[in-house]
């Protein structure tokens, strides 16, 4: 099976439409529009924990990993995506990070956007 059949995912991509500088010269706020709806599989890479005391919290790390011919790079964001049968798995701002070519695809991290 190759890697390409994994990627039942669906990523609603975004990208921003920078429109100039204000009064000040300051960049304007970001205006998202969509770029594309891409196929891809998401998933967790690792679980960890921290203990501080009486705390203990999980952190995980969410990977996306998409086609090579896929147009999307590190100033691109993810808002959504859903499996084959459109049920949403993941909806929030997520930022692509450490984008890197593995053989046949990239990965990246996704950072959900502060």
């Amino acid at each position: 099976m190759s890697f390409r059949n994994r990627m039942i995912h669906r990523a609603t991509v975004q990208v921003n439409t920078p429109a100039g500088t204000d009064a000040h010269g300051h960049p304007t706020k970001p205006i998202w529009s969509l770029a594309q709806i891409s196929p891809c599989w998401v998933y967790n890479s690792k679980d960890g924990f921290i203990n501080d005391g009486e705390k203990t919290t999980t952190v995980r790390q969410l990977k996306i990993a998409f086609d090579l011919s896929a147009n999307i790079t590190e100033a691109h964001r993810v808002t959504l995506v859903t499996d084959k049968n459109t049920v949403t798995l993941y909806s929030g701002n997520y930022l692509i990070h450490n984008k890197v070519r593995k053989y046949t695809h990239y990965e990246a991290d996704l950072v959900v956007a502060a």
